[in-house]
């Protein structure tokens, strides 16, 4: 079973979207939005473990998508990955990743 984490900057950014969407839509919004993001991962994770999924590359990291998030992470071990980042595709990803580096 793969099992994940979050990285400091990626529970950071879980903070900014949920802050988001309830200051422009509601507190239900934000914690259906950060629940189904989170539940994502999750699914993404039990794919991993059984090689369903064809994995994205963006830099050296990987990625899925959900919605207009995407949640960039590293394999740290055979049964673990971080999630290094989760940024809006309308955020400059590649400047933000190279500086994560």
């Amino acid at each position: 079973m793969i099992i994940y984490e979050l990285s400091r900057l990626s529970k950071l950014d879980l903070e900014e979207i949920w802050v988001w969407t309830l200051d422009n839509f509601s507190i239900n919004q934000a914690d259906y939005y950060i629940e189904n993001l989170i539940y994502k991962i999750e699914e993404h994770c039990k794919h991993l473990d059984n090689k369903i999924v064809v994995e994205q590359h963006f830099l050296d990291y990987k990625y899925v998508l959900y919605q207009s998030h995407y949640i960039f992470y590293l394999k740290t071990s055979e049964n673990k990955i971080s999630i290094v980042r989760v940024l809006h595709q309308n955020r400059n990803i590649t400047r933000i990743l190279k500086n994560h580096s």
